[in-house]
């Protein structure tokens, strides 16, 4: 596959700013624009994408309590803040806006919704960078350009695994996401199949599924043609060799060797689409 000219990536630019929300955080990252704290909720392991950026709190804290929020501003004298509004009636950033702006603190409001090249253009106008967001959105569909003859892929069964690590006490989570996940349907282009269905009438995590609650039996009976860990890679594949030995889950996947560390999407990760979709093509038809 050919590169993508270095002059396509603009320099970074930090901003002494709190953003709040997962797809504002990671379409300004993908503009190269990033503040000194974020709240999020949405992307597990954020801390791995956002290495120099703290990590204040997760969006349903912040929004039931602000007081870690205020803190911060107080002590670090933060220029401002900068809400995503998603358009959902939960979980959204912009109704922070009233309350912060009765204390004194400025806000900036990001509108989220549309399509990843409607949100750039949106950031680009908010914070004076329509040069930036021209750079972010021709990188963007020149990518998704270079991959889009690679779409056709073999048919293939997925087990995905994603594994969480909290980033202070190093405690892993396991879970499978299931075909009604957005990664799922993310990869459906790509001819993947997800074996595993969510038929719970009512989840708070619908399509996102407790590994510990699958038996390796069905799992077995499954019979993926190959593994998914996404996340914690480390961590998912302690909790697939666990099972492995200790329960004796067998597939096709595991004989033939097919266990991949791929990336995680969710819909908040919209801007980093081209990315994510190639390196599932690499690993599932290498010589395309």
């Amino acid at each position: 596959m050919s590169q993508i000219p270095n002059f396509y990536i603009p320099f970074p630019r930090y901003e002494n700013a709190v953003f709040i929300g997962d797809t504002a955080i990671e379409t300004l990252s993908s503009m190269k624009i990033y503040a000194k704290g974020l709240i999020g909720s949405d992307i597990p392991n954020m801390h791995t994408y956002h290495p120099y950026e703290k990590h204040l709190e997760c969006t349903a804290c912040v929004l039931n309590d602000r007081r870690i929020l205020t803190k911060a501003l107080e002590k670090q004298s933060m220029d401002y803040v900068l809400l995503e509004d998603n358009g959902r009636p939960e979980l959204n950033p912009v109704v922070l806006k009233t309350g912060l702006q009765e204390i004194g603190i400025k806000t900036l409001v990001l509108d989220v919704t549309g399509s990843p090249q409607e949100i750039l253009q949106r950031a680009g106008e908010l914070f004076g960078e329509q040069a930036r967001a021209r750079r972010a959105i021709k990188l963007f569909d020149e990518k998704y350009r270079l991959i889009n003859d690679r779409l056709c892929t073999p048919i293939r069964k997925a087990l995905i695994l994603l594994s969480v690590r909290h980033p202070f006490t190093d405690e892993l989570y396991h879970f499978a996401l299931s075909a009604q996940s957005e990664l799922s349907q993310f990869i459906v282009p790509l001819n993947v199949k997800n074996v595993l269905t969510d038929d719970r009438p009512s989840s708070p995590m619908q399509g996102v599924i407790d590994f510990d609650e699958i038996s390796s039996q069905t799992l077995t009976n499954l019979n993926p043609d190959f593994i998914a860990l996404c996340g914690d890679a480390s961590g998912g594949m302690l909790a697939l060799n666990q099972r492995i030995h200790r329960e004796g889950f067998y597939c096709q996947a595991i004989r033939n060797m097919n266990i991949f560390s791929l990336p995680y999407y969710c819909d908040a990760m919209k801007c980093q689409q081209p990315w994510i979709m190639q390196k599932w093509i690499e690993c599932l038809d290498p010589k395309n």
